[in-house]
Formats: C-alpha cells, structure tokens, sequence
C-alpha cells in the first residue's frame, strides 16, 4: 500500500490544490448535473456531456513531467481522486500507465 492522499483546497472558491505531492492549479470544476461539454458529429447530432457527480481537475507542470490530479465527490462525502504523471519525453506507455494512482476515501469539505 502507497502514501495516502492528503490535499486541502485553497481559495474561496477553490483556485489550489495543496497536497502530500505538490501544489496543484485547478484547471476546471463541474458540479453534479453541469454541462461540461457539447459535441456535434457532422451529420447535425448533438451531444451534451454532463458530471453525473462533482469533478475538479488540476495540474501541476515541471521541466520533466506534468502531473494531473481528478476528483469526483460522489455524495454524500465519498472522494475519489486519479493522480497521472505524463512525462514530458518519450517513455514507454506502460511506464507512465503504471504510475496513475487512485485514491478513494471521506471528504470533510465540498469543492
């Protein structure tokens, strides 16, 4: 078993990440329900992509790598979080697959 995951939520609303791995910048949030994206196909179908629960994702960029951070609150305090680390030179894919990690455990706060 890995180190657990510790982050606290910086801003009102959130604009920050602090974590057990690093500062994180939040690149985008979606409550339960939202409209996230739309997508037409070139025959005139649209599609609307909704957050069946609350997402947060955030992101954190160095010379070597740039490590992403997902997050879904599944109510009523379940946190899950998906933690990729995409190296920014050629690697083998099995490399950077095998360094995701997912966490899952209580959230005492909302984002």
């Amino acid at each position: 078993m890995g180190s657990p995951l510790n982050i606290e939520f910086i801003g009102s609303p959130p604009n920050q990440i602090r974590s057990n791995f690093g500062e994180f910048i939040i690149d985008g949030t979606a409550a339960a329900g939202e409209a996230t994206s739309e997508v037409r196909l070139s025959n005139g179908t649209e599609y609307v992509v909704t957050s069946e629960n609350s997402l947060m994702i955030a992101s954190q960029e160095d010379e070597n790598s740039r490590s992403i951070i997902f997050l879904a609150r599944t109510p009523p305090s379940k946190l899950t979080a998906t933690l990729a680390v995409v190296p920014q030179r050629y690697v083998e894919y099995s490399e950077t697959f095998n360094a995701r990690r997912v966490f899952e455990g209580d959230c005492e706060q909302e984002f």
